[in-house]
């Protein structure tokens, strides 16, 4: 018989810290954002060109924010994006990966 433990803990940061786990937060909400954004475009574009790629996986979300990173960011001079852990922007792209595929089984009827 298993039994399942839970633990509850209770977080204090420092001023310091929780301004880091905010910038960290925000960084991977706006990579979220601009992942669906690409992946919703790509779609509306597929339809008209079955040529288009659609990132859909882990690895694909991955490499097209690296790509927003360097050729977007770095262009604008935004370099908010390097004081962030790039595990941040990699784990939006698999986060949204999972939706996608949970997306993609909830309408096969999965």
């Amino acid at each position: 018989m298993s039994r399942m433990v839970a633990f509850r803990f209770t977080l204090e940061p420092s001023g310091e810290q929780e301004a880091l786990l905010r910038t960290a937060a925000g960084a991977s909400r706006a990579a979220y954002n601009m992942l669906l954004s690409l992946v919703k475009d790509r779609v509306t574009a597929r339809q008209s060109d079955p040529g288009v790629v659609v990132p859909w996986s882990a690895f694909d979300l991955i490499n097209a924010v690296n790509a927003w990173k360097r050729q977007v960011l770095d262009a604008a001079g935004a370099s908010w994006h390097r004081t962030i852990p790039a595990v941040v922007f990699e784990e939006a792209a698999v986060d949204l990966a999972r939706g996608l595929a949970a997306f993609t089984e909830s309408r096969s009827g999965e």
